[in-house]
């Protein structure tokens, strides 16, 4: 199998006189196997794991906050503690992250729960 995944990104910005650009194109990453795991979980107001399923080789973690009103917060679990929630997710964001294996995630809701679709590709 070859090149089964296929990722773009881009993202332009223009704000007065500052202009960004940033499009690296195409990339494609070979899938050893199908797998996907996750499904669209309701995210508390306490912290939680993300639940991907039975996902042998963790690759790319795809979010999206499905709420209208409230953002949520995720990271990696720091050892066998609580989570280092580092990143964040406003209404209707999306996240494309690679994931080491064996890491996990939790999320935590803002002021009230909130539906995160989480998907993760096998890679």
């Amino acid at each position: 199998m070859t090149k089964e995944i296929n990722i773009m990104l881009s993202v332009s910005v223009k704000n007065g006189f500052f202009k960004h650009t940033f499009n690296p194109g195409q990339i494609l990453v070979d899938q050893a196997a199908p797998g996907r795991g996750g499904h669209v979980q309701e995210i508390g107001t306490t912290e939680e794991t993300l639940e991907f399923g039975d996902i042998s080789t963790e690759g790319y973690l795809i979010l999206q906050n499905l709420d209208a009103e409230n953002f949520v917060e995720y990271g990696p679990q720091v050892g066998t503690g609580s989570a280092e929630l580092c990143c964040m997710l406003k209404p209707g964001e999306p996240a494309l992250l690679r994931l080491k294996p064996g890491s996990v995630w939790r999320a935590k809701a803002d002021t009230a729960p909130v539906k995160l679709d989480v998907c993760l590709l096998e890679n």
